[in-house]
Order: structure tokens, then C-alpha cells, then sequence
């Protein structure tokens, strides 16, 4: 792996993965006083160039916000975007931490999830599924935002869906069951899960009616007497069971 990319605009800063046909780099631009740094995929296999290549002169066209350029030399490509600093989704919602997460926290960060996921319905699937990825979105806990890295490995093929599910999968971490978790957030997850929304679109939209009204029910759950909590989750348990 070279020191410097594309005629030493960029400098590699450590380098995430290397095989024959493929290297992914974390990478500086030399030529702009910042500290902000960018992901390079780099493309060698001529099979992954050419599957690869008109997804990013696509991109050109009709950029996501993170693209930053498409850049060819000595026989291979490299699609330049922006790095998200920030601790992993996985760390921050580890299932064993031993603590809940804070509810309000992931309503904000689910939020900002829901939002930058929108873009990657416009994408082709092969790139769609390596932004909504659990191991490629990191958190900033201070702003409660994401940032998904765009790892583009080659010849990914996303399972039927892909959208909703992986984002059922995320909120199903950030949102664990306990008794205060409001009803309409445990069934919009069941139903992610369950692939019955195949787009970003129709998970964001349906996730802002959630939202509405699980307010008032998370009032009135954390108002409840511990018997009046049993005698509504046998009830729910009851409803699921009919449907």
C-alpha cells in the first residue's frame, strides 16, 4: 500500500483492510489545512472495477453527502468520503454493558439513524447496504448523532429488504424491552424486523406517527402500579397472541 494517493493529495494514515482486489485506507487530504480526514476504497480486481465503476460515476451525477470524489490511477479506482470519528454503534449498544440505554438519548440518536438513512434509497443496493450497517455507523454521543462510513467492500449482496431490517435490528439494541417501553415503539420494531417496511422512506414516515404517540403512553406506563403493569402486559401478550 502506497504512503500517498493520487499523485500525494492524500496521505494514508492507517490502512483498515488490504487483499488482492481490494484495499480500504483512512486517509488525510495533505492539500487542505484541516484535521478532518476521509475513508478511500480502492479498487484493484478488474472484475470489482468494472461492477463498481458505474455505481460511482452514477454518484458523480447525484452525489451522497459524504462523496467527496472518484479518482482512477494506475489501473484501479478509488471512491473518496467523508470519516465519521465516534465510538461504534456495536460498543455503544452493547448487548451485555450491563446498563440500559438512556431512552431519551436513543430517541434522539434513532431519530438522526432514520434521517441520514433516507439518502440510501436513492443508492444502489451494493452501496445502501454498507452505509446501513451496524459495524460501519459510529455514534457521537455528546450531539447524539450518527455517521455512517461508507466501507464499500466489493461484491456485497444485501439480503431481500435489507432496509427496514437492518434498522429493526439497530433500534431493537437501542430500545430494549422493559416495562416502560411504549407499545407502538415495541410493534414498529417487531414489524421492521419482519420486513414490512422494505424502504427508508416508509420506515422514517412511519416512525414520526410512532413517536406522536408514544410520548403520552410512556407518561402513562411510568404512572402505573406494578400490578397494573402485569394486568397490561397480559393483555398486550393477549393482542399479539389474536393477531
Amino acid at each position: 500500500m502506497q504512503a500517498l494517493l493520487n499523485s500525494g493529495k492524500y496521505k494514508v494514515m492507517e490502512v483498515l483492510h488490504s487483499d488482492p482486489s481490494y484495499d480500504l485506507c483512512l486517509c488525510t487530504d495533505i492539500m487542505i489545512n484541516t484535521s478532518d480526514m476521509v475513508i478511500i476504497n480502492t479498487y484493484k480486481d478488474r472484475k470489482a472495477i468494472n461492477e463498481y465503476l458505474p455505481l460511482y460515476y452514477a454518484m458523480n451525477s447525484d452525489p451522497i453527502k459524504d462523496f467527496r470524489e472518484l479518482l482512477t490511477e494506475d489501473g484501479r479506482i478509488s471512491a473518496v468520503f467523508r470519516y465519521h470519528p465516534g465510538i461504534s454503534f456495536s460498543d455503544h449498544y452493547w448487548e451485555k454493558k450491563g446498563s440500559k440505554p438512556d431512552y431519551n438519548e436513543s430517541l434522539d440518536i434513532a431519530e438522526n439513524l432514520l434521517l441520514n438513512a433516507l439518502e440510501f434509497d436513492l443508492v444502489d443496493d451494493r452501496i445502501a447496504a454498507c452505509a446501513i450497517c451496524e459495524e460501519n455507523i459510529t455514534i457521537d454521543v455528546a450531539g447524539r448523532k450518527i455517521g455512517m462510513n461508507l466501507h464499500i467492500a466489493p461484491f456485497v449482496r444485501p439480503e431481500e429488504g435489507f432496509r427496514g431490517k437492518r434498522l429493526g435490528g439497530m433500534l431493537r439494541k437501542m430500545f430494549p424491552e422493559d416495562r416502560y417501553l411504549p407499545i407502538e415503539i415495541r410493534q414498529f420494531i417487531r414489524e421492521l424486523c419482519a420486513g414490512k417496511y422494505p424502504t427508508c422512506t416508509a420506515v422514517y414516515s412511519r416512525w414520526r406517527e410512532v413517536i406522536v404517540s408514544s410520548g403520552q403512553t410512556r407518561k402513562e406506563y411510568e404512572k402505573e402500579t406494578f400490578m397494573q403493569y402485569l394486568f397490561r402486559r397480559a393483555k398486550e401478550k393477549k393482542q399479539l397472541r389474536d393477531q
